[in-house]
């Protein structure tokens, strides 16, 4: 089982988060995975974190990698621990259209795709005792993470294809130039 977030490792991200929900959960006893993906500001601080509890091996740090797609094919649970308030983020719909099933914050863009118990399980910013628990219930309930990742993947195919992106982008130029 592989638990994956892959985003900049910055404050905003919360890798630190993240970590700290996945060294709880593997000292409660889960047999999963944690890898964290990208690099950023915040990476000698996980370091440092993971110098005090390393999940037994089992939290690893990826780095910068290119080949997400194929990172999301291994993934079973993709997971957004964001601290701040964004846009859509990218990395989710790329995992709903991955159909993988997605654990986030309830933070800012994040609540326009990830919505709680429709395409994926949220827990509020900075609460890792949450997030552990909305990971651990999708790793012992994998129908549940299906009908998550079926519903998020229907959402981004509905409403964030690159069909219908373009379409609003040339709706919206067409109105700001006075082209009706």
């Amino acid at each position: 089982l592989v638990v994956a977030q892959v985003a900049v490792m910055r404050s905003d991200k919360g890798p630190d988060v993240f970590v700290s929900a996945a060294q709880k959960l593997i000292r409660e006893g889960c047999p999963a995975y944690f890898i964290l993906v990208g690099e950023g500001s915040m990476r000698r601080r996980v370091e440092a974190q993971l110098q005090e509890d390393d999940g037994e091996g089992r939290i690893k740090l990826a780095g910068y990698r290119r080949d997400i797609p194929e990172i999301l094919a291994d993934v079973d649970i993709y997971v957004l621990a964001a601290r701040s308030p964004e846009g859509v983020p990218q990395a989710i719909l790329q995992a709903h259209a991955a159909r993988v099933p997605v654990v986030a914050t309830n933070v800012g863009g994040v609540r326009e795709v990830a919505i709680h118990d429709e395409t994926a399980l949220c827990a509020p910013r900075n609460d890792p005792e949450t997030l552990a628990i909305h990971i651990r219930h999708l790793l012992e309930n994998p129908d549940t993470g299906r009908r998550l990742a079926e519903k998020g993947h229907l959402l981004t195919a509905e409403q964030y294809s690159m069909e219908l992106m373009l379409s609003r982008m040339e709706s919206l130029y067409r109105q700001l130039s006075g082209q009706q």
